[in-house]
């Protein structure tokens, strides 16, 4: 299982969406159970919850299931791992960024695991600019975020993992 895989899963058989009433949802739904579980247990290792539920019944008895992520951070983590290998959702992916970017109720360098990477990233030499370009957020908050991650402002996170593989 990788995040190329789950992109072309994602385009073929996904879907992103705002709801008016619960913000972002990321799904992907099959009839195979099991698949589904295969990419849960992947997301998981990645400190992303995402639940599995029974979506329909079909005429044939068939069961559809979706895999669905709900949270905008949650979302964002797979957005970003998922955006270069997607072919026909990549609209929708530039929707939710684009909303995201201009969005007063979520800051992007909120998660600890982002002030992570970011203080990461500057320690390999990296530009904030370049580092702010590289995940989709403004210079002024990856800066914060840095001089927030040396003031030991950072909390604990497990098994959170970036691609670092950036070429601008």
């Amino acid at each position: 299982m990788n995040w190329a895989y789950i992109a072309g899963f994602f385009d073929g058989e996904g879907s992103l969406s705002k709801n008016k009433s619960s913000g972002w949802r990321w799904q992907v739904s099959q009839n195979d159970k099991a698949v589904l579980i295969e990419i849960q247990d992947f997301l998981r290792s990645y400190n992303i919850p995402a639940y599995i539920t029974c979506w329909k019944i079909t005429t044939g008895g068939n069961k559809a299931y979706v895999l669905r992520v709900d949270t905008r951070m949650n979302i964002y983590k797979i957005v970003t791992m998922i955006k270069d290998f997607t072919i026909v959702k990549q609209p929708n992916i530039a929707r939710f960024l684009a909303w995201l970017k201009v969005s007063r109720e979520f800051p992007i360098i909120s998660c600890p695991a982002i002030t992570r990477m970011c203080l990461s990233f500057k320690n390999t030499g990296l530009g904030r600019l370049r580092i702010a370009r590289m995940i989709g957020d403004t210079e002024g908050r990856v800066r914060q975020a840095i001089m927030d991650a040396g003031k030991g402002k950072l909390l604990s996170c497990k098994n959170i993992h970036w691609d670092t593989s950036y070429n601008a």
